[in-house]
């Protein structure tokens, strides 16, 4: 089963990696900062931003630490349980 964090489409200022962060932070019950490994090892947010300057029909999916993370363009994060093993 997986976490789903809606969130609308942060504004100019914000970026999408922002509301990625703190989806996976809320799903693992762990401080943004305290995530481990980084996230950047996983995606390049930079990239994802860029992805998610406009609102369109885009879907990005990753994988974090053994959860599926998919972000929607819509703004909507869902983090998926981690693997038996691991939770």
């Amino acid at each position: 089963m997986a976490t789903k964090i809606p969130r609308e489409l942060p504004d100019e200022d914000e970026p999408i990696s922002a509301n990625v962060i703190d989806a996976i932070a809320t799903a693992m019950e762990t401080d943004p900062l305290e995530l481990s490994p980084p996230l950047y090892y996983s995606i390049d947010l930079a990239a994802l931003d860029r992805l998610f300057r406009t609102k369109s029909p885009t879907t990005v999916r990753f994988d974090y630490n053994g959860r599926d993370v998919t972000v929607q363009g819509d703004g909507t994060v869902s983090v998926g349980d981690p693997p038996p093993d691991r939770a």
